[in-house]
């Protein structure tokens, strides 16, 4: 799935550069307030879930296909899931 499938692509380059513009620079100071979604079952898929018990220090965690565990930007940034932005 791209990342873009969500975002409006009609807008202009403009805009759209100057709406993310806005987005990065509030980035820093709310980035605890932002969450990522884990599912379980790309975990299961993956062959993370006893790894990810482990990471997450619950290894009573029932991990399988309706699992979900959110973490802040910044911990989904510290695990390598999604890329730290480049300055």
């Amino acid at each position: 799935m791209k990342a873009d499938v969500y975002l409006n692509t009609n807008l202009s380059l403009e805009l759209r550069e100057k709406m993310l513009a806005q987005i990065n620079k509030a980035l820093p100071d709310e980035m605890f307030e932002i969450l990522v979604k884990v599912k379980g079952s790309w975990l299961v898929r993956n062959e993370l879930a006893e790894t990810w018990k482990q990471l997450r220090g619950k290894p009573d965690w029932v991990i399988d296909d309706d699992f979900s565990d959110y973490l802040t930007l910044h911990q989904a940034e510290s695990l390598g899931l999604i890329p730290k932005p480049s300055n």
